[in-house]
């Protein structure tokens, strides 16, 4: 008869003995079924990303991988930015100073990572606007710019020509393909690599094949 503490023991070798082959059989070259990215994955939890851009060049990036809940999350490093076009209009439903962000001629939000109100290069108080999924409230009317941070986006500047009574929707339109591999997790599925939604991100779907 084996004892409870012997048996707590086979099973804690067991789970992490399950996990460096599962680590070590992630490893290896993934091509996308969609675009044709390469996804190179190293057994030392670094990743390689070739990404086919609109211009026809390829766009690289590297980064961390790390497994949790038997779902494999990248995290770039840096991460990839892109510049875009600014088109703002009037949002005749809103009679506060608020600006909500969306992608191009789409609904589709883009959200807010960060926000700072400058005036004379001074950043000033985070009580001077909140901010919440893609909108950002203002309660200041005398500041030089606004400068909003996203997950795509090269920084985000609001002028200070805004009329402070009046709502906004600012329409960001993308001058390259967007990176979106860090968005969402990856299910582990034999040979493949299989995005999932989320809450924030349900319209991101890769499935990379391994190919080595």
């Amino acid at each position: 008869m084996i004892k409870k503490p012997v048996l707590f023991f086979f099973l804690i070798i067991t789970i992490l003995t399950s996990c460096k082959v599962q680590s070590k059989h992630i490893a290896g070259k993934y091509v996308d079924t969609t675009f044709g990215d390469t996804l190179q994955i190293y057994s030392d939890k670094s990743y390689e990303y070739l990404e086919k851009l609109n211009n026809g060049n390829l766009g690289w990036t590297r980064g961390q991988w790390k497994i949790k809940n038997r779902k494999i999350y990248f995290i770039s490093n840096p991460k990839p930015l892109v510049d875009y076009t600014l088109k703002i209009r009037h949002d005749t439903s809103i009679n506060n100073f608020q600006i909500k962000l969306l992608l191009a001629d789409t609904q589709k939000p883009i959200y807010i990572e960060d926000v700072k109100i400058l005036k004379n290069n001074e950043v000033l108080s985070s009580e001077s606007f909140t901010k919440s999924k893609n909108e950002v409230r203002l309660f200041v009317s005398d500041f030089d710019s606004i400068l909003v941070s996203t997950f795509n986006f090269t920084t985000i500047i609001f002028p200070n020509t805004l009329n402070k009574n009046r709502g906004y929707v600012a329409k960001i339109y993308p001058e390259e393909r967007l990176y979106e591999l860090d968005k969402v997790p990856f299910k582990i599925n034999r040979a493949a690599l299989i995005s999932t939604q989320t809450k924030l991100y349900d319209d991101v779907f890769f499935t990379f094949n391994k190919i080595e």
